[in-house]
């Protein structure tokens, strides 16, 4: 090779060696800025449902528990007790633990209602904004006072001498602890039976949103049609007969409910003719 030809290669070879580092290092770059993967948000009709059995196993639980610990207080009233001692202070302890647990019944039912109405969304889109609304709706103090109840209860019955309230009140926390466990074991499973193939869930409108936002009719042969097109079904494409039940969606298109009902519950949210969507009342999509 010609002396020249090596002192020109050299220096095109480190350039290109240069380049594809530098490329290596961009791509690396833009791997690690890639949006990592929500996996409640790839499922979100599924993550609605776990909310919803989330927030009522919660609510059952919890008030089955609460109604436990005031059986306990009511066997333990404050006036047979002296002015200093430990019966007092949890005494005080379960009173607070009662304020919390009726702010955390509006919490229950706000919550609630909010992933019911995500759950009514016609579109992806209402439905991930319905799902952010009700993420939005936390109240940190209350779940940081319950899990304080969980730390409190023991250690106080710890030092506290063995009365009828201690001893009570150390069994009803072991029951707490079981429940809080139950919650954090049945939320993951609840949530791969419901993204797996083992339960189908529906991807569509609630029986009570369709009601509420669609109209159903009788076909009368003796009355004139004045419903668009012709009357007859546009899925099984049969003629109406006398009686049928037909539902009438919003964008003027018809059908028979049982040919209809099952695509809006288990599919989508939209009319199989135009894919206009089914909107719950005071929602609309922009």
């Amino acid at each position: 090779m010609p002396h020249g030809e090596a002192l020109v290669g050299a220096p095109v070879a480190d350039a290109v060696e240069d380049v594809h580092v530098g490329n290596e290092a961009v791509e690396d770059e833009v791997i690690d800025r890639r949006p990592r993967i929500d996996p409640t948000r790839s499922y979100l009709h599924e993550n609605v449902i776990l909310q919803l059995r989330t927030t009522e196993f919660s609510a059952v639980v919890n008030t089955l528990l609460i109604c436990h610990l005031a059986r306990i207080v009511w066997a333990s009233p404050a006036s047979d007790l002296p002015f200093l001692c430990m019966d007092r202070v949890l005494l005080a302890v379960c009173y607070v633990h009662f304020g919390v647990f009726c702010g955390r019944t509006k919490y229950w039912w706000k919550n609630h209602a909010l992933y019911s109405a995500a759950r009514n969304q016609p579109t992806p889109r209402l439905l991930l904004m319905g799902v952010d609304r009700a993420r939005a709706y936390q109240v940190p103090r209350l779940n940081i006072l319950d899990n304080l109840w969980l730390v409190l209860v023991p250690c106080l019955t710890y030092f506290a001498s063995k009365t009828a309230l201690s001893v009570n009140l150390r069994y009803h926390w072991k029951w707490c602890l079981w429940g809080w466990l139950a919650s954090m074991i049945l939320v993951p499973i609840m949530f791969f039976v419901l993204r797996s193939s083992i339960i189908i869930v529906d991807h569509g409108m609630t029986q009570d949103c369709l009601e509420a936002n669609t109209k159903i009719s009788a076909f009368d042969p003796s009355k004139p049609w004045s419903a668009f097109g012709d009357p007859q079904c546009g899925i099984c494409l049969v003629e109406y007969q006398k009686n049928d039940p037909i539902r009438l969606l919003p964008c003027d298109h018809h059908f028979h409910t049982k040919c209809v009902d099952g695509w809006l519950k288990k599919y989508t949210n939209h009319c199989p003719f135009c894919r206009a969507p089914i909107e719950p009342a005071n929602t609309k999509e922009d």
